[in-house]
């Protein structure tokens, strides 16, 4: 039996189903700033004072793959793809 962890009381987080196509990226306010999405897809996540933010200008289509690499690598769940 795994041992309890406190962080997370009710279990491990469960990841949503990913859409087909990708119309709008979001950080969630779980983001601790780990930077995995940056080295992921850089073209669309950067760092600011503020936290990550995503690239107004990045082009989803063509970073498709790297957007749902960036999504499923991120330990908190907190890329949310719509």
């Amino acid at each position: 039996m795994k041992p309890h962890d406190p962080k997370r009381p009710h279990g491990p987080i469960r990841r949503p189903a990913l859409p087909a196509v990708i119309h709008c990226v979001t950080i969630e306010a779980t983001c601790e700033f780990c930077g995995t999405c940056l080295a992921l897809c850089p073209d669309v996540f950067v760092f600011t004072p503020d936290g990550v933010k995503v690239v107004a200008t990045a082009d989803l289509e063509d970073q498709t793959d790297a957007i749902v690499a960036a999504a499923e690598a991120c330990p908190l769940v907190a890329i949310r793809l719509t």
